[in-house]
């Protein structure tokens, strides 16, 4: 039996709306989703974190990446069109059937996509693992082992980048809670060495007043300069969590 949570979650995957935005020097933005400036500040974000993850590895081989919870893919795809296959080699996993049916259909054959709880993939196999937009959808007496099962995938040194909303909004009917700094570090602490936190998706000024003229009640201005001077003060990261409505953590999994 899936939890409420759980079934509007179900529920929203009808439709692929994690396709809507598009990762493009001048963003598209659906005027049907008023999340899409942050969400598409979350994909600069962990692009920039792949392409340092990728300037530094001197391995011959592909770097080997897989997206936890990817849903319907979209996230996956924008990783594809930016990097060579013969340089990252993607995997997405979730459980939801009807996502991952979106995600194989968005999604060329080079990404493999896994209908499956990440826990029974095999173990030290990936460089880098991503959980964007995930804890919150896991009940919080589960998220230690959800975290855990994360850090088995990962070789010893592995790199991770999660993202989560913050207690600075209010927790949507959809998770089961949203974090703070110190919730998100000890999600983490008993696998992973934190590198970096940060908060973004800003919530004051100027970011304040950009969405306001951005987004109206009865209309939304579709002017591409506004849209990108939006989703960059979106995607500018604060040391100050507090007032931003995201955050992130850069890990690395602890040497087993």
């Amino acid at each position: 039996m899936r939890s409420p949570q759980d079934q509007r979650q179900a529920e929203a995957y009808a439709f692929p709306y994690h396709h809507l935005p598009a990762l493009t020097p001048v963003p598209t933005i659906s005027r049907y989703w008023s999340f899409a400036p942050s969400y598409v500040a979350g994909l600069w974000i962990v692009t920039d974190w792949m392409d340092r993850n990728l300037s530094s590895n001197p391995n011959a081989r592909a770097w080997r990446h897989v997206d936890i919870g990817c849903g319907d893919g979209a996230l996956l795809r924008h990783l594809s069109r930016r990097v060579p296959a013969d340089r990252l080699n993607l995997t997405g996993v979730d459980t939801d059937r009807r996502a991952i049916a979106w995600a194989r259909m968005f999604n060329d054959a080079s990404v493999d996509i896994v209908c499956d709880a990440h826990t029974n993939m095999e173990p030290g196999h990936f460089d880098s693992a991503s959980l964007v937009e995930v804890l919150e959808h896991v009940p919080p007496e589960c998220v230690p082992a959800f975290v855990s099962g994360a850090a088995r995938l990962l070789r010893n040194g592995g790199r991770l980048m999660v993202t989560v909303p913050s207690v600075a909004k209010p927790t949507e009917a959809k998770h089961y809670q949203h974090f703070s700094r110190g919730g998100l570090l000890a999600a983490l602490a008993d696998d992973f060495d934190v590198d970096a936190v940060a908060g973004f998706e800003n919530r004051l000024w100027p970011a304040r007043v950009l969405r306001k003229l951005v987004w109206r009640k009865r209309f939304r201005l579709d002017w591409p300069p506004t849209t990108h001077l939006l989703v960059s003060a979106m995607a500018r990261r604060r040391s100050n969590t507090e007032c931003c409505g995201r955050i992130l953590a850069e890990a690395t999994r602890r040497s087993a």
